[in-house]
């Protein structure tokens, strides 16, 4: 398991407008992030996931991907959403040089 330090904490609301949007938090590098949906959930978005990924073009660091995920009714994978304008909470861990 791998420790980071970390010297701040940002959040923010986000409304979605496309499947995976990327967040600028503020931060120079961000460590972890933790996102939910702000209403009750539906079949499209059903779910939200966070990714921080590499900090180092994919996303830019600072930044996170957020993604919005649906199920098509029947098979119970989740896929992309293709329902937008959802409001996302998030709170960003990491740094600030």
């Amino acid at each position: 398991m791998a420790v980071a330090k970390i010297d701040e904490i940002e959040a923010g609301q986000h409304t979605t407008v496309a499947a995976s949007d990327t967040i600028v938090t503020g931060l120079t590098t961000v460590v972890a992030v933790v996102a939910t949906l702000d209403a009750n959930p539906g079949d499209n978005p059903l779910l939200v996931s966070a990714s921080v990924g590499d900090q180092a073009g994919a996303p830019a660091a600072g930044s996170f991907y957020l993604k919005t995920w649906k199920t098509d009714g029947t098979d119970p994978t989740p896929v992309a959403a293709t329902t937008f304008s959802k409001k996302v909470n998030w709170v960003a861990y990491g740094t600030r040089s």
